[in-house]
């Protein structure tokens, strides 16, 4: 594919899974995953079209730039999806608002809205871990949490950063059948800096 042609794909791309989700074809969570997911394909393009752009110099990088100017209204109708309605309490505790109605509190804090919208209590000595769509893929890794019930399964559901996991809870992580994109691509990235430190 041309380089050029990478935002209108993009946005081609976006559309569908869209129209799959209004159609009912998938749900909401597979609709902002596979958003995510072709975000991510994008931005590794972009970064594809970058290293081109300066191994062949100035002449392909006009040329580029008189493309783009006819497309730069499609690129405004990007929605921007949220991955992750989350914080960390001072206490440790993560506040993690799955559905739209799902109200968690804890010590004075709180966090509502799940993947629908923002809403809680953002203080000096809590963490924001809201991850969207237009976030680096360092900051998903830093930030991503997933639920759990303790290595025996017997303690209430509570979550952790994906970074703080020990190494066996990821590679465990890795044995969930039908496991996300996202989190597969970060846990497999978490555990590759690891090998290598």
């Amino acid at each position: 594919m041309p380089v050029f042609d990478m935002k209108k794909e993009f946005s081609k791309s976006v559309g569908s899974i869209m129209d799959s989700f209004a159609n009912g074809e998938i749900n909401k969570d597979v609709a902002v995953l596979r958003v995510f997911d072709t975000f991510i394909t994008f931005k590794k393009e972009q970064e594809l079209t970058n290293a081109v752009i300066d191994f062949f110099g100035n002449e392909l990088e006009d040329e580029l730039e008189d493309e783009d100017e006819d497309e730069d209204e499609d690129e405004s109708n990007v929605e921007i999806c949220i991955i992750q309605n989350a914080i960390e309490c001072p206490d440790g505790v993560i506040l993690n608002s799955i559905h739209r109605h799902d109200y968690q509190t804890h010590d004075g804090y709180m966090v509502d809205g799940g993947k629908s919208y923002f809403r809680g209590s953002i203080k000096e000595n809590s963490i924001d871990l809201r991850l969207t769509s237009s976030d680096s893929f360092e900051d998903i890794k830093n930030k991503l949490v997933w639920g759990t019930y303790g290595k025996n399964g017997d303690e209430p559901l509570h979550y952790l950063k994906l970074v703080n996991c020990e190494t066996d809870h990821l590679k465990a992580i890795l044995e969930i059948p039908n496991l996300n994109d996202l989190h597969l691509s970060v846990v497999e990235s978490l555990l590759k800096d690891r090998e290598q430190s």
